[in-house]
């Protein structure tokens, strides 16, 4: 076997062990209204994590604490929601529609004010920011007219989009894995979602209803008897707008103002010839790989350098750790952390050299954002002969 002979064989967590070496800077506005660009896949803003406002809703509110009782990052995210459905009283006849800054839309219901669809939706979406993760607000629309407002948030640890319902109080798997909108339009299309789960709630309030359950009604919120909870909730995904923005504290009004100076939305067969769709105005996205791209992922590269380290004659290969990648986007990044085999986890930067040791070589690499959490894990394996 020739002396530089190495065999790479490379496990990914992540998509298939791609690794895509540009990197894309991170503009930040240092000003009272920063914000943090995403330049692609697609152009996004990103709340910027030490907006005061972000830190004041942390404080002034339980969810935290509430949250924390999730033995899973999931879990967390969805007692976040079941937090915001107990706090906010639904009404259809509410006027409070247009409010979007939650630290005003909670105070408010201290108050027993009203809310609808789009103030749970701008309380989810801040809240999950404030813990650092990403969620989207999206808007929804049947053919019929009927409208919607929920989000979407992104979990490291299924790897994907979720599409978060906090007005209901719903999720939605299938075969055990949470759906994004992407998925769940699929299931409306294909069979109207006769496979699907909704899931309500979390925790001891947890509750799980297949197809055949529906319509179901509640008695905790107006909603799930003023509009229950049936096969037709489905369709509220054959329109969709994604606010391409989450920086709502960010505009002088604190109140999300900003939010349509871009909105992407999804437009093919299904709903081309609707008119009366107010974001038809709208670019629609072609690739929704960039439209439910990744985030947090990091992108690993090895490569054989050929030689032998200057101090231990054993060999090196270089490593390069990629967090933005041409679907991939990394907000409030902070650092790299490495495993090398059954070592600890431990800070490295986005490149080094890597001492093999005779046999099989185990790395994996994750990132950590200025919050403390932590993004999906990157694995690869390495037969040093």
């Amino acid at each position: 076997m020739r002396r530089t002979a190495i065999i790479l064989m490379i496990y990914t967590a992540c998509l298939s062990g791609l690794y895509l070496p540009e990197f894309v800077p991170v503009k930040i506005v240092a000003d009272a209204y920063s914000f943090e660009l995403q330049e692609k896949p697609l152009a996004f803003h990103h709340e910027y994590f030490n907006n005061p406002h972000l830190a004041s809703l942390r404080k002034e509110f339980d969810y935290d604490e509430y949250s924390k009782k999730g033995s899973s990052e999931f879990e967390k995210m969805m007692l976040l929601k079941n937090w915001v459905y107990s706090r906010l009283k639904y009404d259809e006849e509410s006027k409070n529609q247009d409010i979007r800054n939650s630290i005003k839309i909670l105070r408010m219901a201290k108050k027993k004010e009203t809310f609808l669809c789009t103030n749970y939706a701008a309380v989810y979406m801040q809240c999950a920011l404030s813990m650092g993760w990403t969620s989207r607000y999206v808007f929804l629309r049947k053919l019929t007219g009927e409208q919607h407002a929920g989000n979407d948030i992104w979990s490291n640890q299924y790897r994907k989009w979720v599409y978060v319902d906090p007005t209901y109080n719903i999720h939605v798997e299938k075969s055990g894995m949470p759906l994004s909108l992407l998925e769940l339009r699929k299931e409306y299309i294909d069979n109207n979602g006769s496979d699907l789960e909704y899931v309500f709630g979390e925790g001891i309030v947890r509750k799980v209803y297949a197809c055949g359950d529906l319509p179901i009604r509640r008695n905790n919120s107006r909603i799930w008897q003023w509009c229950p909870f049936n096969k037709d909730w489905l369709a509220y995904t054959a329109e969709i707008a994604i606010v391409g923005r989450n920086d709502f504290f960010s505009g002088k009004s604190g109140n999300g103002d900003q939010m349509w100076q871009k909105i992407y939305i999804i437009k093919d067969d299904i709903n081309k010839n609707d008119r009366n769709w107010y974001f038809i105005k709208y670019d629609a996205v072609e690739d929704m790989n960039a439209l439910f791209h990744d985030l947090n992922r990091v992108d690993l590269k090895i490569v054989y350098n050929g030689g032998r380290a200057f101090f231990s004659g054993k060999r090196a290969a270089s490593v390069t750790l990629d967090c933005y990648g041409e679907f991939n986007f990394t907000p409030y990044f902070n650092r790299y952390e490495i495993k090398i085999d059954e070592g600890e986890w431990e800070n490295r930067g986005p490149g080094f050299n890597w001492i093999l040791k005779p046999g099989r070589n185990e790395i994996k690499t994750r990132i950590v954002n200025k919050y403390g959490v932590k993004g999906p894990v990157t694995r690869m394996e390495v037969l040093n002969p």
